[in-house]
This record gives C-alpha cells, sequence and structure tokens, in this order.
C-alpha cells in the first residue's frame, strides 16, 4: 500500500493540475482562434497546481475554519457543538482525543487529502469508515476497503454501546486513524 500513498500526496495532485493546465493551454493557443475562456482556465488549473507543488505557497494557508481545511494543512481539535470535520485538498490532523459519549454522530471528511485522526486509547468508539477510491488505515495497522463500507470498534471485547461513535469519510483521499 506505500507505494499508492503517492497518490493522495500535494505534490501528485499538484503535478496532475500543472498537467491539465498545460495541455488546456497547448490546445488552446494552437487552434486558430484562442477561447480566452480556455486560456484563464488553463492559468488557473496551473496557479492551482504550482500553488500545491510549492506547500501552498501561492494559496497561502488555504481556506481554513474551527472545523475544516481547503487547500491548507493544520490541525482540527474536538469541540461540543461541531457535527462535522473536513479536509478538501488538504492535509491535517483531527484530534479526537477528548472526544466524549454524545448523543450525536460527528462525520470527519476527506476529500482529495490527508486526515489523520487521533483518538485516545481509552475511548470505547465504533467507526464506520465510508472510502471511494481512497485508503483509510485503523488503529491496529489494517486497512480499511478501498471501495465500500467498513466497520470497526476500538475496544472489540467491550459489553454495550459505544459510547462514541465516528462516520468517517474517505473520497479520493487517505485517512489514518490512530491512537494518541
Amino acid at each position: 500500500m506505500k507505494g499508492l500513498m503517492f497518490l493522495f500526496s500535494g505534490v501528485f495532485w499538484g503535478c496532475f493540475l500543472l498537467l491539465i493546465g498545460v495541455a488546456v493551454l497547448l490546445k488552446a493557443v494552437f487552434h486558430i482562434d484562442l477561447p480566452v475562456f480556455s486560456i484563464l482556465w488553463g492559468l488557473l488549473l496551473i496557479a492551482i497546481g504550482v500553488s500545491l507543488v510549492l506547500g501552498g505557497r501561492f494559496v497561502g494557508k488555504g481556506l481554513r475554519s474551527e472545523s475544516a481545511i481547503v487547500f491548507g494543512s493544520g490541525d482540527l481539535a474536538w469541540e461540543s457543538g461541531i457535527r462535522e470535520y473536513s479536509m478538501v485538498f488538504s492535509s491535517g490532523r483531527t484530534d479526537l482525543e477528548k472526544a466524549v459519549e454524545s448523543d450525536r454522530v460527528p462525520r470527519l471528511n476527506a476529500v482529495f487529502a490527508r486526515h489523520e485522526i487521533l483518538l485516545s486509547p481509552k475511548t470505547d468508539a465504533l467507526l464506520v469508515l465510508h472510502t471511494a477510491f481512497g485508503a483509510a488505515t485503523l488503529p491496529d495497522g489494517s486497512e480499511a476497503a478501498h471501495f465500500g463500507v467498513t466497520t470497526w470498534r476500538t475496544k472489540p471485547g467491550a459489553k454495550g454501546a459505544p459510547k462514541v461513535r465516528l462516520e468517517i469519510n474517505t473520497v479520493f483521499g487517505q485517512t489514518e486513524i490512530r491512537f494518541k
């Protein structure tokens, strides 16, 4: 699986967007008519690609809130009022060490992103992973399905319902769940 991890890196997607941008520009430049929209679209894709390859220097820190990071990198932390944490075209970590029993089901999303999720080893949690063209690594080192649904409990021998339930969605990305 290590060989496929490159598919989820910023360098890969940056180069991919660069190539698409160059292809759009080449097609637009060698036609007799010069479609301005195609050239602007190509330049935008090249700018985003260069930004990803160079670590986001042109975009800065990306768009960020207390529950989401888009085109950037960083850390998010558990807050009782937040129902969803997202990484989109990003890389980062969400610290759920302080997650407590709750009637809500927090949703953690990685879309074209690398998302590391930290749990307390003391927490009895049920993880429901939905993966589409992505990779998810569980705390015991096993891997979830690359396409489909996987259910995993942090304390498999525990009696009763788990105290915390997490819904983890990975689409064209990588999620690693581990104990802190």
